[in-house]
């Protein structure tokens, strides 16, 4: 048996936003929340940031690579701690997020805004040839094929040695080049725990870790 199938993975909760619809996010920030003994840890919610030369770069692609195919292709989204409490960073996609399959890891170097603190999150785009596809399309199966690699990935281990893989997402698309209209839906699938995860007290990353890891 594969592990999706030793332990079902829970239907996704969906959260609407003015970007689409996304999951609950799997790692998150902590808010504290009053409890008898001991806090919950709370999660905050991925949002979607699009920027045009995400749609400019995906244009280009459909004309010249992907053609008719609507094969799965890897992307890179970008990601940090947000430096205000009350706002999240949200999940951008640039025209960078177009990971090369010879280099994957390059994304974010030749990133314009690359800069310290900025991670990537690895994605998938599926990109459809019409409308009638794009709305076709079985979204619960994909969230969990999406769901069942990060499970596979943190019994494999292979999420201990690279964390991003526990921040995948799934972003399928449809590019009407006639028009220059994009419709697409976001998703960010999420593993549901068996029990909350509580905690006594947080501490800002500075002081815990150092201040040359917090601003590396």
């Amino acid at each position: 048996e594969t592990p999706a199938k030793q332990q079902r993975l829970p239907e996704p909760t969906l959260e609407r936003t003015e970007h689409g619809t996304s999951c609950t996010r799997f790692l998150a920030m902590a808010f504290a929340q009053e409890a008898t003994e001991m806090k919950v840890l709370q999660f905050q919610p991925f949002q979607s940031s699009v920027d045009s030369t995400f749609w400019g770069e995906l244009a280009n692609n459909k004309l010249d690579k992907y053609r008719l195919s609507e094969s799965p292709r890897p992307i890179r989204g970008f990601h940090g701690a947000s430096r205000h409490a009350e706002v999240a960073w949200p999940m951008q996609l640039t025209a960078e997020s177009f990971a090369d399959p010879e280099n994957p890891e390059s994304a974010l170097e030749r990133a314009p805004h690359a800069r310290a603190g900025v991670c990537e999150a690895p994605g998938t785009l599926i990109n459809t040839n019409t409308l009638e596809t794009f709305k076709a399309l079985d979204r619960p199966k994909l969230l969990e094929e999406v769901g069942a690699s990060i499970w596979r990935d943190i019994q494999s281990g292979a999420a201990l040695a690279d964390p991003a893989l526990l921040n995948r997402f799934l972003v399928i698309a449809f590019a009407d080049l006639k028009r220059f209209a994009f419709y697409y839906w976001f998703a960010f699938p999420a593993l549901m725990l068996p029990q909350p995860v509580r905690y006594s007290n947080i501490q800002p990353l500075d002081q815990a870790l150092g201040s040359a890891v917090a601003e590396s």
